[in-house]
């Protein structure tokens, strides 16, 4: 069931255990990705603007595959951001997407970022070794540490270009 406030919220982060209702929690930007990829964010705004009456007509605004765009709507009907209204027309029966949202808010957590993950995974990997084997151990937790931080590095810049988001830097 899509969420029906004006903003759609994402957490991404720690998945807390007493989930909010109006939240769709992420534990990584990389599953956030591969949910709220490019297509799916297309079909999103084509929803949001043109209205269309079935998946059919949503895949020939988008000048997509109908099966491909279905799947994608699955998708994000799971993850709560669009609603499916079904109606019988004759033998058939029509899926019309719908979405109430107007924008897409996205929370990153303290602790997901980039430091945030790196200690977790510190933590971790310390956690294995404990006393004079970690002090033995320190060179393999920094390389660790250092092919944490990479791809999370590199997967902040793509979300940050992909959703052409402003930084403090700028």
């Amino acid at each position: 069931m899509a969420l029906n406030a004006n903003n759609i919220k994402v957490e991404i982060g720690k998945i807390p255990k007493k989930k909010s209702k109006n939240i769709i929690y992420f534990a990584t930007f990389k599953d956030m990705q591969k949910v709220l990829n490019p297509n799916r964010m297309q079909l999103l705004e084509v929803i949001k603007q043109h209205h269309p009456e079935s998946i059919y007509e949503l895949a020939s605004i988008t000048k997509r595959d109908q099966g491909n765009v279905t799947k994608d709507i699955n998708i994000l009907k799971k993850h709560g951001f669009v609603n499916i209204k079904q109606t019988k027309q004759g033998k058939r029966t029509k899926s019309e997407p719908k979405i109430e949202s107007e924008a897409i808010e996205m929370v990153i957590k303290l602790g997901a970022g980039l430091y945030g993950l790196a200690k977790d995974t510190i933590e971790e990997v310390s956690g294995e070794f404990k006393g004079k084997n970690l002090s033995n151990n320190k060179k393999y937790i920094r390389n660790k540490y250092k092919d944490i931080i990479k791809p999370v590095k590199k997967t902040v810049k793509k979300i940050v270009k992909e959703f052409d988001i402003v930084t403090k830097d700028e």
